[in-house]
């Protein structure tokens, strides 16, 4: 979390000896991400991510995040970083939501992440969590405890990282669950499966173009409710509002062209497609501007999913990245 730059170029001293002169300036250790999108049938989202980083200048780290839904879904999360040199960290986190006033679930997890270099920018970690469903007054869903575990793998080569002209992003996280139902006590295994791809591709200054697909699966006897992929929203399917649909098994993905305006500002189109069990096929297209400001940088952007008219854009505003 350094930088250093040349601050003069050189430095002559009184016996005739020469130097350059380095300042070296620490960037902020505290990192703020803030979301917030407005759709007309489902009024105000927002999320806010804090990220303390390299505690006490040892590499540790710890996060906070809040998000909300409209009225779908309300949750906090809690999370810290232990590294453990020269290649491996342990993570811990809490989280804990309320969705659609249905029910509370809470859930801890702990993750053993090996940091060697099996490539550049690739990472895996070994993910094992508790998660508890507690139904709310007397809403129909049943009262459950799920253990699970799984694998992430995770690559991620984007140059430069705030507005990549190039690079890849891979993320693939298998996993199977105990899921402990009602009274009497009922075990069901179940299995699931999360990925993501994204690729940037230089095609002719200043133009890019993007392109992503993912995929959600979770399998197994009499799914719950509460155990199905909330998707929709600025960061998964743009076109729907925040935590729209509930659905065990999802595919998209789109393409998106982007005109640069400066090293970290441009603007964009975008066009997705996909399928939704239950829900059946989804498309949505979109336009986006990312700018620079004092702040940090805002993304502004509107969209449409199938069937909206021009004044049902959901709007979407972010600020990333911004140091405290």
């Amino acid at each position: 979390q350094r930088q250093m730059c040349i601050r003069d170029s050189v430095v002559r001293s009184a016996d005739g000896h020469c130097g350059v002169v380095f300042s070296v300036r620490e960037h902020p250790t505290t990192r703020f991400d803030g979301l917030l999108g407005y759709a007309p049938t489902g009024g105000w989202s927002g999320m806010v991510h804090v990220r303390l980083e390299n505690l006490f200048g040892t590499g540790r780290s710890a996060a906070v995040r809040w998000y909300r839904a409209a009225t779908q879904l309300h949750e906090v999360a809690l999370q810290y970083e232990e590294p453990l040199p020269p290649w491996a960290l342990v993570r811990g986190s809490f989280h804990m939501g309320q969705s659609d006033t249905l029910y509370t679930e809470t859930l801890w997890e702990a993750g053993f992440r090996w940091l060697g270099q099996l490539a550049q920018g690739w990472w895996l970690e070994l993910t094992a969590g508790q998660r508890r469903v507690e139904p709310a007054g007397t809403a129909p869903v049943a009262a459950s405890v799920s253990w699970y575990g799984g694998i992430i793998s995770q690559l991620q080569r984007l140059s430069p990282r705030d507005n990549p002209v190039r690079g890849v992003f891979l993320r693939l996280f298998p996993s199977v669950r105990w899921h402990h139902l009602g009274q009497p006590t009922q075990t069901r295994r179940r299995c699931a499966v999360e990925g993501d791809v994204e690729s940037f591709l230089p095609i002719r200054f200043p133009f890019v173009l993007r392109l992503h697909g993912h995929g959600r699966l979770v399998w197994g006897e009499g799914l719950q409710y509460a155990e199905l992929y909330r998707l929709g929203g600025v960061q998964t399917l743009r076109g729907w509002r925040e935590s729209q649909v509930a659905s065990p098994k999802a595919g998209w993905g789109g393409v998106e062209g982007r005109w640069l305006l400066g090293q970290r500002e441009h603007v964009g189109a975008s066009y997705e497609l996909g399928w939704i069990e239950g829900v059946g096929w989804y498309w949505g297209t979109g336009v986006q501007w990312q700018l620079q400001t004092a702040a940090g940088l805002l993304q502004l952007s509107l969209a449409w999913g199938r069937g909206d008219r021009p004044w049902q854009a959901k709007l979407g505003v972010r600020l990333l990245d911004v140091g405290l």
